[in-house]
């Protein structure tokens, strides 16, 4: 994305949100706003607008994927592609571009983070060589008015 116009970063703002709510790492969690998108996309420290690759059809985007400094490495945040899009090898492509534009600042590592639910990622990231590394479980809990009553009485 880099030198891209304001209305090419709205549209890829938009897809990110449509995707975001179809992946399966977010469901049952709230949608994103237009102002999270941008966020992601470019205005955190992280954010490079070279690491922001779009696929698109007769000037639509139809996916992307997202790369995040992360230290000197460079983290994979975010590949998805719209539903009519998918099983054409577009996410392949995407993420192949990302590391060319990742090996191209010097990067030689990039970590990415998948459900063990997502299966077509997992198959992705394996294909191009990713390996999975034990270490860390991610755990969440649904908070209500209860808990915080029942916790905060004295025992």
């Amino acid at each position: 994305m880099t030198g891209a116009s304001e209305a090419q970063w709205k549209a890829v703002a938009m897809l990110l949100q449509t995707l975001i709510a179809d992946a399966p790492d977010m469901r049952d969690l709230p949608s994103w706003t237009l102002a999270r998108c941008f966020s992601v996309l470019r205005e955190t420290p992280a954010s490079r607008p070279e690491w922001v690759v779009v696929a698109r059809f007769n000037g639509r985007p139809v996916g992307l994927t997202i790369g995040h400094a992360l230290g000197q490495e460079i983290y994979s945040y975010f590949t998805g592609v719209l539903p009519d899009w998918r099983s054409m090898h577009v996410g392949l492509a995407l993420k192949l571009r990302l590391i060319a534009a990742a090996q191209m600042s010097g990067i030689t590592t990039m970590r990415t983070t998948n459900l063990d639910a997502n299966t077509a990622a997992l198959r992705l990231n394996a294909s191009i060589g990713f390996r999975r590394v034990p270490g860390s479980l991610e755990l969440r809990k649904a908070l209500s008015a209860v808990d915080f009553a029942t916790s905060a009485k004295p025992q």
